[in-house]
């Protein structure tokens, strides 16, 4: 029997997706929404999880349903996001704050501090009065004020506390708003077929189903996080990735993404690496396929595919960066059931009608601080050479003595598991 605070409690998760069909002889669909909201745990036993241990070097899992589970790894108990870089003699010392992409993608609006070492005793460092400086929307901060010859510890984010944490919590309860918005509507639609459904024949056929179709889903939900970062390494290249996005994209979509901002990129970079955003846009799938009538779910559930889901993320993440898409007709096509190509069409069509730019926008710019702050970023000793930031084969920036930070998806931050 299911038992949402027994599941919650366990290895402190701080979400849960149930993967199980509504009743057919008694469809409650308030029980369905109150499901959909364990993608999110409570607030105080989601913000110790996240939070114990000095900035997320704890285990963090989600759970999906009582047979799979997203862990992440505990990560090492080394200072966050710090790294020491040397001011050059001959001349200032140049911050370059970028995702690591084909083009130019900037993280602006960046908060940092550099405190000069005075001594290295056995590893142990001795810090300084330290400079503080912001790195503007262009990712490029020129330290006028850094002592020559002098190292310096530099530490993103430095002031990063607890309401940063509830401000996070707040924006992914108002994700969780605009999706459950989308999914009352779509169950507008549903209801009148579910009263129909009374053949006690397909009662069993429906159990089967349960069985067998969602094992498939299952599979599905594991082949789509196995890809996620092959997702977040499409859009930080889109030019060589081309011919892959086009299974998804139309020629005119690829267009309009190619031509947007650095900006839009990096907001949709920060999206896709904020895997909790994802595991609750996957709850919110998952809860629109179980509102389908029983007697056209296999219909769906069985050809639900990890390219499927992709194309789900994809209209979500680009719609939020301001670059609206549809869910992918080849990738439509491949589902043999008409019904249910434009049942998905449709309902996916009205989400990106929902979705609000500035909305997601947002929660990329309230995300910020704590995905940067927490992952560590290697910085390469300060080249000789100038940096030269190309955009459209043309040289845009010249950057003298510059020290670039490369962010890119973590490798192995989460995984689906059988537990």
């Amino acid at each position: 029997m299911f038992q949402p605070d027994r599941l919650l409690a366990l290895n402190n998760s701080i979400g849960l997706l149930v993967v199980a069909a509504l009743n057919p002889r008694q469809p409650d669909f308030e029980a369905l929404i109150d499901e959909f909201r364990l993608c999110l745990n409570q607030y105080d036993a989601w913000a110790e999880q996240f939070w114990t241990g000095t900035a997320l070097d704890i285990e963090q899992v989600f759970k999906v349903g009582n047979d799979v589970q997203l862990s992440a790894p505990i990560a090492s108990r080394t200072p966050v996001s710090s790294s020491v870089v040397m001011c050059p003699a001959d001349g200032p010392l140049t911050l370059v704050h970028l995702f690591e992409a084909a083009r130019f993608v900037p993280i602006g609006d960046t908060p940092v501090i550099l405190e000069p070492v005075l001594s290295d005793v056995g590893g142990v460092l001795t810090f300084g009065e330290p400079l503080r400086h912001t790195i503007g929307s262009s990712g490029i901060l020129q330290v006028t004020d850094c002592q020559r010859g002098q190292r310096y510890r530099i530490t993103f984010f430095p002031d990063v506390s607890c309401a940063h944490v509830r401000a996070l919590y707040a924006s992914y309860e108002g994700v969780i708003g605009g999706l459950e918005t989308w999914l009352r509507g779509e169950w507008t639609g549903f209801q009148p077929q579910w009263t129909e459904f009374s053949s006690a024949g397909f009662l069993d056929r429906y159990g089967q189903l349960q069985q067998a179709d969602w094992r498939g889903f299952e599979k599905a939900l594991t082949g789509l996080w196995e890809e996620i970062q092959q997702l977040f390494a499409l859009l930080a290249d889109l030019q060589e990735h081309s011919e892959k996005l086009l299974e998804y994209l139309s020629a005119a979509e690829l267009e309009a993404l190619l031509a947007a901002s650095g900006e839009a990129i990096a907001d949709a970079l920060l999206m896709l690496s904020d895997e909790p955003l994802l595991f609750i846009h996957l709850a919110a799938f998952t809860s629109w396929l179980k509102m389908l009538p029983p007697q056209y779910l296999a219909e769906v559930v069985a050809e639900v595919r990890a390219e499927l889901l992709i194309s789900f993320l994809l209209v979500r993440v680009a719609g939020g960066a301001g670059v609206p898409l549809r869910l992918s007709s080849k990738v439509l096509a491949k589902i043999k059931s008409p019904r249910a190509r434009d049942w998905l069409a449709a309902s996916a069509l009205r989400l990106a009608e929902l979705t609000s730019t500035p909305e997601l926008k947002q929660h990329a710019s309230t995300l910020k601080p704590l995905m940067l702050n927490a992952r560590e970023v290697e910085l390469k000793p300060t080249p000789s050479i100038a940096l030269n930031i190309r955009q459209a084969d043309a040289v845009v920036l010249n950057v003298p003595n510059p020290a670039p930070l490369a962010r890119e998806k973590s490798h192995g931050m989460a995984r689906l598991e059988r537990h």
